[in-house]
């Protein structure tokens, strides 16, 4: 007597190992996922910092040709806008566009000192990567009881709010 085999023709996976596999899937993701956004955040950090050091170099070059900190009056008092900083350092009004012929027509002035790209400026200031704008203070007079930048009293301190929007980066 033969016995006839019976083949369960069905192909497929289970339910239960259908839940298993997208079970491990999402405790993958819940440790990933977190690890993500920190790397993000250092790396914008990196980028805040790297634009800080940028600035600290087109600050002293254009100071080494210029004689004075990139102001409109190289003769005024410590506050000087963002605004006028990127203007001077790249010789454009307002970091991109045409160029400002009263700033790149000056005999001392040998830059562009820092080029801007549209997604560095807002509002006409330079923004960090958290789009709030760099402070930037600049000891003009060289007195150093007349409200001079609070780190390098008699040059100039920039900084980034960072990400918990407190003075976090600064180039000291």
């Amino acid at each position: 007597m033969k016995r006839s085999r019976i083949f369960n023709s069905t192909k497929g996976f289970t339910l239960i190992e259908l839940l298993t596999v997208i079970a491990i899937i999402a405790i993958l993701l819940t440790l990933i996922i977190p690890m993500g956004g920190k790397a993000k955040e250092k790396a914008r950090i990196a980028q805040a910092r790297a634009e800080i050091a940028a600035l600290e170099t087109a600050i002293s070059a254009y100071y080494a040709d210029m004689g004075h900190y990139p102001t409109d009056n190289p003769s005024g008092n410590n506050e000087v806008s963002n605004t006028v900083i990127i203007k001077h350092l790249s010789g454009r009004a307002g970091g991109i566009g045409a160029y400002d012929m009263a700033i790149v027509n000056d005999a001392d002035w040998n830059g562009p000192y820092m080029e801007f790209d549209a997604d560095d400026i807002a509002a006409t200031q330079f923004v960090d990567p958290w789009g709030n704008a760099y402070t930037i203070e600049i000891d003009l007079d060289g007195d150093v009881t007349t409200t001079p930048p609070a780190n390098n009293a008699l040059s100039y301190d920039i900084s980034s709010t960072g990400p918990s929007g407190g003075s976090a980066i600064t180039n000291y």
